[in-house]
């Protein structure tokens, strides 16, 4: 599934959504100038007071309530036409805004959720538990990463024997015909997260570490057609989860905003390195 260009797209809702608010305004004041309160809100009536019947007190709610239609029926032909329009046009504007980015923003799951779990470069970050692989050593891996299939570049990790994870992501790559993402610069770190529990359908599993990290990056996105160039940045998310095997899966997450979010997935496995092998450009060739 193609994605559009995510600035470009946060651009065309922040004019359309400046319309859409506009037109709920003006159908809600509509609303209200027809609604008749003293209807939807009724003062306290003798007849049911204490000591009817709850029959008698559901049969004279009902009354009420069927005079009130009648009453927009027939005085306020208007306010069902209001309503509707409101109605549309709060639909239209959640699917043009698409209320799932909206409502991710408080996922949990989703990283930027979870910088608490990222220790400062001046405290030291707890070591695995027994069940958890250990790093006496610089590990590293280089992992392809992918998104529905399709090619999204190459994500590089190191893991240093304090707990502590960088690397970057390079790519480039045409997520549509005609249209180019290069990575210029991508860089992250973080470090591993003994306390964080992996869970799935089949429970828990004690013996994996997870890592989560944040960074930069910066893409020349290419419309080859037209040749023009435009930058984009924002902000890059890499977490996974490492098992005794030192196999690690994991996703990059990219976004500008925290609401429209690309993810790429990658895993690979993790070898014995030296520091400085790790000092590689970010920027494919």
């Amino acid at each position: 599934m193609q994605r559009a260009h995510f600035q470009h797209r946060l651009r065309t809702n922040r004019s359309a959504s400046a319309l859409i608010i506009l037109l709920v305004v003006i159908a809600i004041r509509f609303i209200l100038y027809f609604i008749d309160f003293s209807a939807l809100f009724p003062k306290p009536d003798p007849d049911t007071a204490e000591g009817l019947a709850p029959w008698q007190e559901w049969r004279l709610r009902l009354m009420k309530s069927a005079c009130f239609q009648r009453k927009l029926r027939t005085n306020q032909p208007g306010f069902v036409v209001l309503l509707m329009l409101l109605i549309i046009v709060v639909v239209c504007g959640l699917l043009w805004l698409d209320p799932f980015a909206l409502s991710g923003s408080k996922d949990k799951s989703l990283p930027w959720n979870q910088l608490k779990r990222i220790v400062p470069d001046d405290e030291v970050v707890p070591s695995p538990t027994e069940q958890q692989p250990k790093f006496t050593t610089h590990m590293r891996v280089i992992a392809e990463c992918e998104e529905d299939g399709q090619d999204r570049g190459k994500v590089r990790i190191l893991i240093t024997p304090q707990g502590r994870v960088a690397g970057s992501w390079f790519a480039d790559y045409f997520p549509k015909q005609g249209l180019q993402y290069e990575v210029v610069t991508s860089s992250f770190k973080g470090n591993i997260v003994p306390e964080y529990a992996y869970k799935d359908d089949y429970g828990e599993d004690p013996s994996k570490l997870s890592i989560i990290t944040k960074g930069n990056f910066l893409i020349l996105e290419t419309r080859t057609k037209k040749g023009t160039v435009r930058k984009s940045n924002g902000s890059i998310f890499v977490t996974g989860w490492v098992d005794d095997e030192y196999d690690i899966t994991g996703k990059v997450t990219i976004t500008s905003d925290k609401k429209t979010y690309f993810e790429y997935e990658f895993s690979g496995k993790l070898t014995e390195t030296l520091p400085f092998l790790f000092d590689l450009p970010t920027r494919k060739r």
